[in-house]
């Protein structure tokens, strides 16, 4: 199992995040990405079977970007932080 986690910027929030994600894979190595192109490449390669990725939306652009590597992710399990609860938003972060 790998646990990946994503977020473009290092605000208290995704800090918090990142922080209780620690917690909970207490023992495991994160691997930490910050621009999208880096965890795209990184999903390319191969994940293990459930492997967990927490990917931090900044806003519904970061959001939109996403869906681009989707088919990349349907073997692992997904945590998604989106920023906000628009009905659009929500919808985009369903098809991920």
């Amino acid at each position: 199992m790998q646990f990946l986690f994503y977020a473009s910027s290092s605000g208290s929030d995704e800090n918090r995040i990142l922080a209780a994600f620690k917690a909970a894979a207490t023992g495991q190595s994160i691997e930490h990405f910050t621009k999208l192109a880096d965890l795209e490449e990184r999903l390319r390669v191969i994940v293990e079977p459930n492997s967990i990725a927490l990917l931090v939306a900044a806003d519904e652009e970061e959001l939109r970007k996403m869906q681009e590597f989707r088919d990349l992710v349907t073997d692992i399990y997904v945590i998604l932080v989106i920023p906000d609860w628009q009905e659009g938003t929500i919808k985009l972060a369903h098809l991920l």
